[in-house]
């Protein structure tokens, strides 16, 4: 069942002091000094994590959002804010600082070959459950491609610098490059079997889904044979509603075969706009 309408609310992000920013900021330097990085997360003492780097805060709107209205396990987020600074090259540029709790468990992709076939399908229909609730949200803006409040969103495999939001989803696929590659395919008098799935694709229409967008085995964490955690919610937004299922194909470059096998019991399957997706891919260079 779809939940009702979602409005473009603030997400209720963490108020923290400026000398908690400081410190924040401050800890982060000193760990630059051993080990220099434009981002990543950094453990911190009492379970704490930072993750920082160049990019806007709607992961952190995102967590919140998750937090305040799903049963999903995310980081409890303490504290986001953003900051101009001067990367590696000495250019400007605006980084965004998270503090969260430090999830228990061990990523998915280092637990799976430990685990029982029963265990493995309690963790999967635990994960179908989690993708069901995100995706039983109805936008409040249909049709809308964005991030969680319908801002910019973040994914390198469309575009590096972020892109977006678009009113619609012939929009977002005219960036993305999909228009193209079915527009290529239609003129290919030669294969018959993509021009009939060019044809299929552009007479489709599709609902926007919010949407992980890099769900995989190291996004997942387990612990005492639970899920307990999902991670790394950076791309996360508003979505076409295949697109979690085809980011879940390509993002995952760890243990690829089983993953691949298995998401047909956690995501609904889109194999025609799968099939789109890797002609995209094809076509184009992405970066992971």
């Amino acid at each position: 069942m779809e939940r009702p309408a979602i409005a473009q609310a603030n997400m209720d992000l963490p108020k923290r002091s400026r000398r908690h920013r400081w410190l924040t900021i401050g800890a982060m330097a000193l760990m630059k000094r051993r080990r220099p990085l434009s981002g990543g997360v950094w453990p911190l003492p009492f379970r704490y994590v930072i993750k920082y780097g160049i990019y806007d805060i709607s992961e952190a709107e995102t967590l919140c959002f998750i937090a305040r209205t799903t049963s999903i396990p995310v980081p409890k987020l303490f504290s986001a804010f953003m900051r101009d600074e001067k990367d590696f090259m000495s250019a400007r540029c605006t980084r965004c600082y998270m503090v969260m709790r430090k999830m228990p468990g061990k990523e998915l992709r280092h637990a799976w070959h430990t685990m029982s076939s029963t265990e493995r399908e309690s963790i999967l229909n635990e994960l179908r459950q989690y993708m069901d609730q995100l995706r039983s949200f109805k936008s409040s803006r249909p049709g809308v491609v964005g991030s969680v409040t319908y801002g910019r969103l973040n994914d390198k495999r469309v575009e590096v610098d972020g892109f977006g939001p678009y009113n619609s989803v012939s929009d977002f696929q005219e960036q993305a490059g999909c228009n193209y590659v079915l527009q290529k395919k239609l003129a290919d008098a030669e294969d018959d079997e993509s021009r009939r799935l060019a044809e299929v694709l552009r007479a489709r229409t599709w609902d926007t889904r919010f949407t992980h967008a890099d769900l995989n085995s190291a996004n997942t964490l387990v612990h005492r044979g639970k899920i307990s955690a999902i991670i790394d919610w950076e791309r996360s937004g508003w979505f076409p509603e295949y697109y979690e299922y085809t980011s879940a194909y390509f993002s995952n470059l760890y243990d690829s075969d089983w993953w691949v096998n298995e998401l047909a019991k956690v995501l609904h399957n889109y194999d025609d706009e799968l099939e789109m997706e890797t002609l995209r891919h094809q076509q184009f260079t992405f970066v992971s």
